[in-house]
């Protein structure tokens, strides 16, 4: 495979898996004004001067806007992605605050709260099949059986579990193991 159709694949794979935001992530934008970029590089504070850049990157549209990024992991939470250890994910480096980058979205990526839009249960299992309002599909993989189910509109919390698996939490006492579907 040619070096360039390899990197693209990696990219395309590590922006897919999360490690990288997606394009839609990005706002699109014009590059940055060059008497901007001169004015950044004759700044003497280094601390400033990498500001700057950033604020003009930002202002541009090529630096992550931290809300898209946080909905972007949202949509993606409990896909089965293919597993790319190329490189390891670290968190903010040290100095990013004072350089001026926005702080991250405070979100715990090993949860998210989803509003339901429908409910099914197919039968003769009674499983519930849970549709949300942003497109998702979490169906129930283990028998227990639900005493209330939830209604339109109510707001659930789906956790991923240690061993790799998703908890729905169906109402306020009961939680079933789930999967998604979609």
């Amino acid at each position: 495979m040619p070096r360039t159709l390899a990197s693209t694949a990696l990219v395309a794979g590590l922006a897919f898996s999360g490690l990288v935001p997606s394009v839609g992530a990005y706002a699109q934008g014009t590059p940055p004004a060059w008497d901007t970029l001169v004015r950044c590089a004759q700044t003497p504070d280094e601390t400033e001067r990498l500001a700057c850049y950033d604020a003009a990157m930002r202002s541009a549209g090529y630096a992550p806007n931290p809300t898209a990024v946080a909905e972007d992991r949202r949509k993606k939470f409990g896909l089965s992605v293919p597993k790319v250890n190329v490189f390891k994910h670290h968190k903010k480096e040290e100095g990013s605050a004072v350089a001026g980058v926005a702080p991250p979205i405070e979100e715990n990526a090993d949860r998210v709260d989803v509003t339901v839009d429908q409910i099914a249960v197919s039968q003769p299992t009674n499983k519930v099949i849970i549709f949300t309002t942003d497109g998702q599909i979490w169906q129930q993989t283990d028998t227990t059986q639900i005493n209330t189910y939830p209604k339109e509109g109510d707001t659930l919390e789906i956790r991923k579990e240690i061993l790799g698996g998703y908890m729905c939490d169906v109402n306020k006492y009961q939680s079933v193991n789930c999967k998604r579907v979609k």
